[in-house]
């Protein structure tokens, strides 16, 4: 059963002996210009996702930096300042997103309190 699978496939695939020589070329041609559109088709998709990522980021960005405003304003409300935020000693805002104990946590909140209020 598979070879005749096998050979039924590739006997379709020869030009049969009722087709006219402009037939199969017509074939071919059809071929070419499904393959043409195909690759079309994949380099406008890549295109359009392109698009649709740059304008997710610029979305993004803009909602981040509305947050983040939003945060320091309500923040300036609440304690009458801005945050504080830490020193280039302690590098900066990367300690903000170190995995930290809780000790850790309130040891250095605690360094920078008494650095802001003077105890």
């Amino acid at each position: 059963m598979c070879v005749c699978l096998y050979l039924r496939i590739n006997f379709q695939s020869l030009p049969r002996k009722n087709q006219s020589h402009e037939e199969t070329i017509d074939n071919v041609k059809q071929r070419n210009l499904q393959r043409k559109n195909q690759e079309n088709f994949e380099e406008a998709s890549i295109f359009i996702k392109g698009k649709i990522r740059q304008y997710e980021q610029t979305e993004y960005q803009a909602r981040l930096e509305h947050v983040l405003l939003q945060w320091l304003l309500e923040s300036r409300q609440l304690y009458g300042q801005f945050p504080i935020y830490p020193s280039e000693e302690t590098n900066g805002s990367a300690i903000l997103f170190k995995d930290m104990t809780i000790d850790e946590i309130e040891e250095f909140v605690n360094k920078v309190l008494r650095k802001t209020l003077w105890f």
